[in-house]
C-alpha cells in the first residue's frame, strides 16, 4: 500500500472516531490539548501570530510538553500543514504522557 491509504489507516485507528485528521498545526495542538483535558500551560501563551487565547494555550502546552517542536522567535505558525506522520507522531506522544487513549 502506498503512503496515504497506510498513514490514513492509521490515523483512523489513533485518533478519536470521527475526529477529521488535522492538516494545520493549530488543528493539530487543539485536538492535542482537548484530548488532554485542557490544561494550562507551564509559561504564559504568548505567540506573535495566533491571536485566539485558547489556541495560544494549546500551541504554548503543546511545545512544553513535547508534543510539537517550538518554531522559535515567539511565532508559532498555526497555519501551517502538518503531514500525517507527523499527526501519527504527536498523539503516539500523547499516549505516552497517559492523556490518549
Amino acid at each position: 500500500m502506498g503512503y496515504e491509504a497506510v498513514t490514513y489507516s492509521i490515523l483512523a485507528d489513533l485518533l478519536p472516531k470521527g475526529t477529521p485528521i488535522p492538516r494545520t498545526r493549530e488543528q493539530l495542538v487543539v485536538l492535542l490539548w482537548s484530548t488532554a483535558g485542557k490544561p494550562e500551560p507551564a509559561a504564559p501563551a504568548v505567540y506573535s501570530d495566533v491571536a485566539e487565547p485558547d489556541t495560544a494555550k494549546a500551541a504554548r502546552w503543546a511545545v512544553e510538553s513535547g508534543l510539537l517542536p517550538d518554531m522559535g522567535e515567539g511565532a508559532f505558525t498555526p497555519g501551517k500543514r502538518v503531514t500525517k506522520v507527523q499527526v501519527i507522531r504527536a498523539w503516539n506522544r500523547l499516549k505516552k504522557l497517559g492523556l490518549a487513549k
